[in-house]
């Protein structure tokens, strides 16, 4: 034998196409290459699959050399191949000669378009197992529930009716979880043709016929083949999201792309429980990822193909051997490549210089840091030798970094952003410092923080119901004056509140409710028009609800922030407040105060008291945990408790995002985390008096 199957590719668009030889199962695997230009019309059917290093390597014979190949290729191989009709496929692991680092630079860019002139892309989740042939049985029966649910048809993330299609939270008592009585005919199509595919409704089955509930080995390899890891490899993005037909292969068994996609919809909308199936195990998938991927990038005129840093996004939950591959694997569907014609493909470039090149490439084309993202936290930064400004893109993701991200927080300043070297140059408004931290992982933790916060306010002569320093107000350096107009409306909001407490709880003793009546703002309060410290604790506490839900205040909201200042006073003994306070607070106080006192009225107070607080924990369980800061100026905020520390400051950089958390040293900054800043973070501009400085990052 030969010691190598290649021959030199000559020429800027030369590919190797591998012909399988036709064989039966058990016979030996044999093939040749042969070298054509992709510009030529070929037939061809591209694999996608992993390699799966880990799971062994076995031999192949390639012409006449013997080839080593991983032994999930090898089986893939034995599954595909026609008994009696050679088979021509393109398979990177054959076609490109793994050995030659500056083959694989060159033929890496040409990938999408290898994989997007394709007849066809086989993606394959390796050899059949038990419950398998059941499974793709079924697997039609879930797309029709899947259809049934997406009104579009075309699920993806930026559809709202989609989104929002409601779940199958029990099994019909009569008729059947598939609504249409008639056949689903499924449309797609290869280079060469239409493809039809009609899926039976069968009306004569009931759904445990159809669905098989009560098959536990079909379900467990329903739910295998969802969760297969083959959806977290970098290449897929570019390998199926720009393919013409796709075909989903497990063993002998196959379907189209549509109708497997269709089928996990179907199956995510399934939220009863399914009989022996391990029911408490959330199905994890990263099938919509690839999904929303197809339909992003198939379109060359797409936007998002121009921008290597909005493609990086669709990564980020992606996997690889080499992390340079998190990048190379992004750049095939970048079009036009022109756009990223000065980062090469070099595996011969350290991680540290093929990640610090992109991030370099997307800053100097988009002039922003739109690039930071989800990548940015430090604490979970495995990578020392990177620069802080540098994204690790293959870090565990922190998608909360993403919950206040807004473009036109990225336009206050201009960040003017230049790279020397390892630093990066931005223009930006340092805030504030950072002086004390606070959690907040339950409710005893917001009582505790209330006693401390009024603690620290009055060390430095402030008070709960004073002025909160973070209003914009007050950074652009405007009056403290009242407003006739505020305490105008303030007093309709409280005799609104008052009124609509007493219409809903009509037990209250006579003399409580004639105060409630009489809880009209005195007019000419100096803050009457300001954010107060009370105001801006609990917008921060809740600033994650109030961004997903758009939603009014349930009843009562000045007496739950009286109660929120008294409950822990009054179980801390602490003392008794004095003073007219601004918004009508003196006369809530004293009701919240009363209502507590009258043990007959706590379901009242609890009532008024959960329907807010649970604004403040209803997405706890579903983030990252978050620490409650004070600035030394008293502004208030929230970030990552594994990164937020003293003396971190607060930055308003140009271009970002988001606020971000820097770190001192010598001569420059280093980045550490995202944050949310209250009162800064939906600001029309920036203050007229703020100092811009050039801020030097590593």
């Amino acid at each position: 034998m030969t010691s190598t199957p290649y021959k030199k590719l000559i020429g800027e668009r030369k590919i190797r196409l591998m012909i399988l030889h036709p064989g039966k199962s058990s016979d030996p695997i044999t093939c040749h290459l042969t070298r054509v230009d992709l510009d030529m019309s070929l037939k061809y059917d591209a694999l996608s699959y992993e390699w799966k290093k880990d799971k062994g390597l076995t031999n192949i014979t390639c012409g006449s050399t013997s080839l080593t190949v991983t032994r999930n290729l090898a089986i893939a191989l034995r599954a595909l191949r026609h008994p009696a009709s050679p088979k021509v496929l393109w398979a990177d692991a054959i076609c490109i000669n793994q050995g030659d680092k500056k083959e694989k630079s060159k033929q890496i860019p040409l990938m999408r378009d290898i994989y997007a002139t394709a007849k066809s892309v086989l993606i394959w989740l390796g050899p059949s197992f038990r419950g398998v042939a059941s499974a793709f049985e079924v697997l039609p029966y879930l797309a029709m529930v899947g259809v049934e649910r997406h009104p579009t048809g075309k699920p993806d993330t930026e559809r709202l009716e989609d989104i929002l299609a409601g779940s199958i939270t029990e099994r019909p008592k009569h008729g059947s979880i598939i609504q249409s009585q008639t056949d689903l005919l499924f449309v797609t199509h290869d280079r060469d043709s239409i493809l039809w595919h009609t899926i039976k409704r069968r009306p004569e089955l009931d759904d445990d016929a159809i669905f098989r509930f009560d098959d536990y080995e079909a379900w467990t390899a329903i739910d295998k083949l969802f969760g297969d890891s083959y959806f977290q490899r970098s290449w897929i993005i570019q390998e199926v999201a720009v393919a013409e037909a796709v075909y989903v292969v497990c063993g002998s068994h196959s379907t189209y792309w549509d109708i497997f996609r269709m089928a996990f919809e179907g199956r995510s909308k399934l939220a009863f429980p399914l009989p022996k199936v391990d029911n408490a195990t959330e199905l994890q998938s990263y099938i919509p990822c690839v999904r929303d991927a197809r339909v992003r990038y198939r379109d060359y005129e797409n936007p998002r193909c121009l921008d290597l840093g909005i493609v990086l996004t669709s990564f980020s939950y992606a996997k690889e051997t080499d992390p340079r591959d998190r990048i190379y694997a992004a750049l095939g569907i970048v079009k036009p490549q022109t756009l990223c014609q000065d980062i090469v493909p070099d595996y011969n470039k350290s991680i540290e210089e093929v990640f610090c090149e992109a991030a370099s490439h997307i800053i100097r084309l988009r002039k922003d840091l739109y690039l930071w993202s989800n990548k940015t936290l430090m604490s979970r930064r495995t990578m020392p030798k990177l620069p802080s400004w540098v994204p690790e893109w293959t870090m565990e993701s922190c998608e909360e970094a993403l919950e206040f991200a807004l473009p036109e927080f990225s336009q206050y300043l201009s960040g003017n952003p230049a790279i020397q070297g390892n630093a990066l140059f931005v223009d930006g408004h340092l805030l504030d410092e950072i002086e004390t931290i606070y959690a907040i992982e339950d409710e005893n933790n917001v009582f505790e923080l209330v006693i401390k916060l009024e603690e620290w306010l009055k060390q430095r002569d402030k008070s709960m119901f004073g002025a909160y320093y973070g209003d914009f107000q007050t950074l652009a350096g405007r009056t403290m004056s009242g407003s006739p107009t505020a305490s105008d409306r303030l007093r309709e909001e409280n005799n609104s509140e008052a009124s609509q407490l007493l219409s809903r709880f009509q037990n209250v003793p006579p003399i409580l409710a004639d105060i409630i009546r009489h809880t009209a703002v005195e007019a000419g309060h100096p803050l009457d028009s300001r954010q107060l410290n009370i105001e801006a604790l609990w917008s921060t506490l809740t600033a994650v609800f109030n961004r997903r839900r758009k939603v009014p205040k349930p009843l009562g909201y000045h007496l739950f922030l009286a109660m929120l200042y008294m409950l822990p006073r009054l179980a801390w003994t602490q003392g008794n407040v004095q003073g007219r306070l601004p918004k009508g607070f003196s006369v809530w106080i004293m009701v919240a105060a009363c209502l507590f006192l009258d043990k007959t009225k706590l379901d009242l107070l609890k009532e008024i008291f959960n329907a807010h607080f649970k604004r403040y924990d209803e997405f706890g369980h579903m983030l990252i945990e978050d620490h409650f800061f004070v600035t030394k100026k008293g502004i208030f905020g929230r970030a990552p408790a594994e990164a937020v520390k003293q003396g971190q400051v607060v930055a308003i950089l140009g271009g970002a995002y988001v606020p971000y958390l820097l770190e001192k040293r010598e001569s420059h900054y280093k980045l550490i985390s995202h944050a949310y800043v209250e009162g800064m973070m939906s600001i029309e501009s920036c203050p007229t008096d703020w100092k811009v400085d050039r801020i030097e990052i590593r």
